[in-house]
């Protein structure tokens, strides 16, 4: 994603709590998609210019902090949805800027919605989130503009619009150089050196313990086929294939996100444990391999590390229903 080639921006006002639980998530994860929501009701209602906001659009962040506004981060736009409680939760979980479901309830009912009130969502995707001095301060000249509506559209034309585009173009741009001028930077481009610079034999470990097949569906399409990682590298000594399996790319990929994970039932038997929330995200027929056993390579060392399943279980499976979920 980038920032280059807008015309519009979308500015959204967000509450501190919603600002300090995704960013909260984006410091223990990344960029990740969210919602921004609000309740389904005739003061509600998208205007125009914001239903005809473009996908991929950028999209600002504002919050009122003390006596001023601030730009706390952006996103980019997909799409709006108007969806159910259960639906907003098994989506996006805690990114829906809520601690659990119980909490989005009792958001939507401060706001005058009930359990069975529909949201108008909006998916955003690839946030970015400032912090501390990144924090950009809208100008008291235009704050009184900022201060009614919960979205709405600036032309980047608009001097307001352009100033707020141009600065957080340019704090966006330094959070992707963050890292390199502290030692926790030092240390993490460090690993990543070191990291790649063995990735390539773990790959190929992997890959020959397996035969060339997935361990799920048994498919030998050698483009589909990708390496998943149980658990991250912190030391090149977990680049071993007992922390890797191969997968077909559409269940790698469910299983870094967090919709499918393994768990051994039996000290040689590994099964698939699904996620009901597959429904949510139109993957329902993927539910058909709960309890699926998965093929284990020949060598018994090969077999994924019991340890680094139970990593993956309870830490990135179904992440998003949770504060602090990670990701691999």
């Amino acid at each position: 994603m980038n920032m280059e080639h807008a015309n519009q921006i979308m500015i959204c006002k967000v509450s501190p709590k919603w600002y300090k639980i995704i960013r909260s998530e984006y410091l223990v994860s990344g960029s990740l998609d969210s919602c921004f929501w609000s309740i389904d009701k005739p003061s509600s209602q998208l205007t125009q210019d914001v239903k005809d906001f473009q996908p991929g659009g950028v999209v600002l962040y504002i919050c009122q902090m003390g006596d001023q506004i601030k730009v706390v981060g952006g996103g980019f736009f997909i799409s709006w949805y108007k969806i159910s409680l259960d639906e907003a939760w098994s989506r996006f979980g805690v990114r829906n800027g809520v601690t659990d479901f119980d909490d989005l309830v009792a958001e939507v009912e401060e706001h005058g919605g009930h359990r069975g009130s529909n949201i108008i969502a909006a998916t955003l995707g690839n946030n970015f989130i400032f912090d501390g001095s990144s924090l950009i301060t809208v100008p008291d000249e235009v704050s009184s503009h900022f201060k009614s509506g919960m979205r709405f559209i600036l032309n980047i034309d608009d001097p307001t619009g352009r100033y707020l585009y141009q600065v957080a173009k340019k704090v966006y741009n330094q959070d992707l150089d963050k890292y390199g001028d502290t030692w926790k930077g030092v240390y993490y481009l460090a690993s990543r050196s070191h990291f790649r610079s063995y990735s390539a034999g773990f790959y190929a470990k992997v890959r020959a313990a397996y035969k060339f097949k997935c361990a799920v569906t048994g498919s030998t399409i050698v483009p589909l086929l990708e390496v998943a990682q149980l658990r991250p590298f912190y030391d090149f000594k977990e680049q071993i294939a007992a922390n890797g399996i191969l997968l077909r790319s559409d269940f790698h990929r469910l299983f870094s996100l967090g919709y499918i994970t393994l768990e051994y039932v039996t000290d040689d038997k590994v099964v698939i444990r699904t996620s009901s929330c597959l429904k949510s995200v139109g993957a329902a027929e993927y539910l058909e391999y709960e309890g699926k056993q998965v093929s284990l390579p020949d060598d018994k060392t090969a077999w994924p590390n019991p340890q680094y399943l139970e990593w993956h279980r309870k830490n990135c499976f179904e992440n998003w229903l949770r504060l602090g979920g990670s990701h691999v």
